[in-house]
């Protein structure tokens, strides 16, 4: 008999479908897959049975919470995973400074953030109840550098267990107030719960998995914050671009419209779960051809990231936005009908704002840390500047239309102006042209 011979373009497949970097991908797309589907389910009914108002207060206080959250993050991702690379026998106090470093973050935060409220919306104890008890998330969160340290093993696998483990004992959680008719603190408790059970059972596969023993060490701390202080000014000038359209609509309507276009925002939300799996999973394997000077397979692997990036967003895009005033009416009801324009807008954002994410690996390659911050301080003066203008005009829907012209801005345009990262948006372009991906 004589033997069949595998095509080659097959066992390439193969070979693609068994990298460690798609392996790892995978485990990272189908954790953020389980918490979309959870996550629509029980959003939906929570949005239905809140009302816009209420729904309204929730996101109106989340957003004060994701700005802080990104203050809280001190920039730390891609550096915290660069010096993990790097230097695997200091991996214990890298990841022990890094935790201890954003829990003191979390703790002004929580504080500034009731400050805020008591001078910005005197006597409304609702909203101070809210805002403290979803403020809770960020000290949590803090142990997410440990995930950072399973990142950089490519061993997401974990994680992502116990990630999808927490959202079903959440749900359950949530199940339990929809159905015991609980008010509205019971619901903004529930995300800083989700974040307390991953944090302990992260921590517990740490210890399991041979983690070293966290320290804390001074010296380390200053140099990270040396690293990342450029990406902590620009996650606050990004998040005030992304988060101050709600503060805006609050004070130039009301919470009612927060809570439509909050129900947009969020689907929009949903889908970017799944890019951001994929950034993640890509960024040790891209800081990996760095620092080993394979140059030809670093950019490569960059544009490749890009391409999928590009074209998969599109093609989510052009779906929900055709289908913008179907998805509402099935998910929420009609008293959230406004809220589909908003939706077909806004939903194009979200390729350009990933796009801007995966530009940070490529940044801190390349040492241009620096450049962050500027480029994103143009966007949220924008993004202010058009709220501005088009909230009294479109209402929600010209929110919706300054946050896509400021992401597509700060993506493509922004780069531009300064020498060093002009070819980036090259980079990007020959991306959408599949140029240098195969």
């Amino acid at each position: 008999m004589i033997p069949i011979k595998t095509p080659v373009r097959i066992k390439n497949i193969r070979n693609i479908l068994n990298n460690k970097t798609v392996q790892n991908a995978k485990w990272m797309i189908a954790e953020q897959l389980v918490q979309m589907v959870i996550s629509v389910i029980l959003g939906v009914l929570t949005a239905r049975y809140l009302g816009p108002s209420n729904y309204g207060i929730i996101n109106y206080c989340s957003a004060y919470v994701i700005f802080f959250s990104t203050v809280c993050t001190l920039g730390l991702e891609g550096v915290i995973i660069k010096e993990m690379v790097n230097d695997r026998d200091e991996e214990g106090i890298i990841t022990g400074t890094g935790i201890v470093m954003r829990l003191a973050a979390s703790l002004l935060s929580i504080a500034s953030i009731l400050v805020i409220l008591l001078i910005t919306d005197p006597g409304n104890t609702l909203v101070l109840k809210v805002a403290f008890l979803q403020s809770l998330v960020m000290a949590f969160k803090a142990f997410e550098i440990i995930d950072y340290w399973f990142q950089s093993y490519l061993k997401s696998k974990y994680v992502a267990i116990l990630k999808s483990i927490s959202y079903f004992l959440v749900a359950i959680y949530k199940i339990y107030i929809l159905a015991a008719g609980k008010s509205v603190e019971w619901f903004a408790f529930s995300t800083s719960l989700d974040f307390l059970l991953i944090a302990v059972m992260i921590l517990i596969a740490y210890c399991a998995k041979g983690g070293k023993r966290l320290g804390f060490s001074m010296k380390t701390a200053v140099r990270l914050i040396k690293q990342s202080y450029h990406f902590i000014l620009s996650g606050i000038i990004i998040t005030v671009y992304t988060q101050m359209d709600k503060i805006m609509i609050r004070h130039m309507m009301n919470e009612t419209y927060v809570g439509l276009y909050s129900a947009a925002l969020t689907i929009c939300n949903y889908w970017i779960l799944v890019p951001a799996a994929i950034i993640n999973s890509a960024r040790p394997t891209i800081m990996e051809y760095k620092k080993d000077g394979n140059e030809e397979m670093y950019l490569k692997r960059i544009k490749q990231l890009y391409a999928v990036l590009i074209w998969a967003g599109i093609a989510v895009s052009l779906v929900i936005s055709l289908l913008s005033r179907f998805i509402i009416n099935i998910l929420y009801d009609e008293q959230y009908a406004p809220a589909s324009a908003s939706l077909a807008i806004a939903i194009w954002y979200t390729t350009f704002s990933t796009l801007g994410t995966a530009r940070g690996i490529w940044l801190v390659c390349e040492d241009k840390n620096r450049y962050v911050k500027n480029c994103v301080i143009w966007g949220a003066v924008l993004n202010v500047a058009l709220n501005y203008a088009f909230i009294p005009v479109w209402g929600i829907n010209g929110a919706a239309a300054a946050t896509l012209i400021t992401q597509i801005f700060n993506a493509l345009i922004a780069p531009l102006f300064y020498r060093d990262i002009r070819v980036h948006t090259k980079y990007i372009a020959q991306a959408f042209l599949l140029k240098g991906v195969k």
